[in-house]
């Protein structure tokens, strides 16, 4: 319907008319005046997926103050966020977004990037993380719409476990998300830990970041376990086990999707020799889970242990020499060896070394200075190890002992009716029973094993047929002297 005047208006008139239609129809016509009309907005990008549980980032830009919706009344969640102009990023927990009653604000949604000016949630608070489901989002300025976009929450897996260690003086209350691949080092299945480094456990699994810390690692929350339990037991000993929520750090996955645990292995009572299995699940009992998830894995405590590579009481060395070890201390620890002997002219040389991968280590001294047989040390003194050294080449004297004589040798056998044979040969006296007939010859000596001896000097030497009596020469006379008188009275009895 058109408006029509009165022909009798003045031309004034006629223009103030039309200022006023002008002015009453403005409000119902905002490009007209400008305004709203300017107002522009988008989602970059316009639909983003997070797995059930993790946090959805959802970058929106304005150039004017306007709200976010998330959800719709629809689908059971409807979150109003206010946002500044300019660039925001939100961060919307999917575990604990619709959980009003139980977190705060800043836990179901923040920025990590401009401001959040308010917070609406729109429906009834829920108990539980979001449903999976495809989600409406769009942006107003005005309450005009300038975008529309959506998020996705699917379903979360349980995918893996792994074991990694460290050296027991990594700084692991400071090391962020993305730098613990670089500090640690990938330990194989059933892989050995020495007593004292670290014990990395990595979980490989979505829909945790929103919710998983120490403190819920117990099993008593939200149905999330970790659970460390003694495979061995010791004699007379219960089985150790501990909780995820009492070791030392957990630090999530820079993906989000996961956590590493570290584990002080020289706490919690483990020992060396012990085997652990370390669990991580998800139990039905939780919202995140409809039947029980579950991952594990071994691993094997051990002593520290560094071995030098040589054989023998002492390293023998000879110039440029390569001093090597094997050790079952974690990659990356730092070993201090030095070469050194106090004696002049002293010398000492120092060595800073890593232990590789291999759990090895070695490094090339130059002993070419040194003279031949000269011996000194190879000390470790993180380990408080001192080592024999000497250098190739010296002469070494062997000194042979002899043994001192003795009159404890085995007697030698002489037959009673056989002379002794001597090298001295007999004068040209009979060789009846006669006494020799030289008589200056020096008195005899005799030896503990029965053997005569005779003094150095000229004499006349016979056999001399050894007995039981002590071997006194002449005594085999008055024996028979003595046989022959009683044989006589013996043969005057019987007459």
């Amino acid at each position: 319907m058109s408006a029509r005047f009165p022909r009798n208006f003045t031309a004034l008139q006629y223009s103030t008319a039309l200022v006023v239609v002008a002015l009453l129809v403005a409000p119902a016509t905002p490009w007209l005046v400008g305004g709203a009309s300017a107002a522009d907005g988008s989602f970059e990008p316009s639909v983003v997926t997070e797995q059930q549980g993790d946090i959805v980032n959802i970058t929106v830009n304005t150039d004017s103050a306007g709200t976010v919706n998330l959800g719709s009344p629809d689908q059971g969640f409807w979150m109003q966020v206010g946002v500044n102009k300019g660039t925001t990023t939100l961060r919307l927990n999917t575990y604990k977004a619709a959980q009003a009653d139980e977190y705060a604000r800043n836990e179901r949604v923040w920025a990590s990037n401009g401001n959040v000016r308010s917070v609406d949630l729109r429906t009834d608070p829920l108990d539980g993380p979001l449903d999976t489901a495809e989600y409406e989002m769009n942006v107003t300025v005005g309450g005009v719409e300038q975008a529309v976009g959506g998020f996705v929450v699917e379903e979360r897996s349980t995918d893996g476990i792994s074991t990694r260690l460290a050296p027991k003086d990594t700084k692991v209350d400071s090391l962020a998300a993305n730098e613990v691949t670089n500090a640690t080092t990938a330990l194989p299945a059933n892989g050995t830990v020495a007593r004292g480094d670290w014990l990395v456990v990595g979980v490989d699994a979505t829909g945790l970041d929103g919710v998983v810390s120490k403190r819920v690692l117990d099993g008593d929350r939200h149905g999330l376990s970790m659970s460390f339990t003694q495979s061995n037991r010791r004699m007379n000993v219960d089985l150790n086990e501990f909780d995820g929520d009492s070791v030392e750090r957990l630090v999530r996955h820079p993906d989000g999707e996961g956590f590493y645990l570290f584990v002080d292995t020289s706490d919690h009572d483990i020992q060396p020799g012990d085997w652990y299995n370390a669990t991580f699940s998800v139990g039905s009992d939780g919202p995140l889970a409809d039947d029980r998830e579950a991952v594990s894995t071994d691993v094997r405590i051990v002593d520290r242990k560094v071995n030098l590579d040589y054989e023998g009481d002492e390293m023998v060395v000879d110039g440029e020499t390569r001093v090597s070890a094997r050790t079952t201390l974690a990659p990356g620890t730092k070993i201090n060896v030095t070469a050194r002997d106090e004696k002049i002219p002293p010398f000492r040389k120092p060595r800073t070394l890593t232990i590789s991968n291999d759990r090895e280590f070695a490094t090339t001294f130059d002993f070419s200075d040194l003279e031949p047989g000269r011996e000194f040390e190879i000390r470790l003194r993180d380990q408080n190890q001192r080592h024999d050294a000497v250098v190739a080449g010296g002469t070494t004297v062997e000194t042979t002992t002899e043994a001192p004589e003795t009159n404890t040798t085995e007697p030698t056998e002489t037959a009673t009716d056989e002379p002794t044979e001597t090298t001295t040969q007999p004068t040209d006296a009979p060789t009846d029973t006669a006494e020799p007939t030289d008589t200056t010859t020096a008195a005899p000596e005799t030896s503990g094993d029965g053997v005569t001896q005779v003094s150095p000097g000229p004499h006349t030497q016979r056999a001399v047929v050894e007995s039981s009596g002590g071997g006194v020469p002449g005594f085999d006379a008055l024996v028979a002297l003595v046989a022959l008188a009683a044989a006589g009275l013996l043969a005057v009895r019987r007459s």
